[in-house]
């Protein structure tokens, strides 16, 4: 029996072994300053590896000037980064939500969904969006 338990252990310390700097590096960027967990929809075309389905994508996204930089999945250790060309206006959604839609440079159309309290991570450099949704809102 005492034969078998590292033949038994090797694989499970494999396992752990490739599934550990993935975690940590999705934790890392989690925490990254500026960073903001959202639901992403694809309205029009394909977006990178991102396609149109009835679920959104669960993400995290961080803004660098102009780009959204999204990663997604559990396990994923893939980053991707979209240009965005502008942002439409700010829409309410379910449970103390808000959706902005962006114009992609490559004429794509995504939504990304994010908590309320997120809202000027959400928008990033496109304030003009989170203004006219203020205005709206005290109307």
């Amino acid at each position: 029996m005492t034969e078998l338990l590292p033949v038994l252990a090797i694989p499970v310390v494999v396992v752990l072994g490739a599934l550990f700097p993935p975690l940590m590096s999705r934790r890392r960027f989690r925490r990254t300053n500026g960073a903001f967990p959202c639901k992403l929809k694809v309205e029009s075309g394909v977006v990178q590896e991102w396609r149109r389905r009835r679920r959104p994508y669960s993400v995290v996204a961080l803004w660098v000037h102009d780009v959204v930089v999204l990663r997604g999945g559990v396990f994923s250790m893939r980053s991707d980064h979209l240009a965005v060309r502008s942002a439409d206006h700010v829409r309410p959604e379910y449970n103390d939500m808000v959706s902005v839609r962006l114009t992609l440079d490559t004429e794509q159309v995504i939504v990304l969904v994010a908590d309320d309290g997120d809202l000027s991570k959400l928008v990033g450099p496109f304030l003009i969006a989170e203004l006219e949704h203020l205005t709206r809102a005290d109307s």
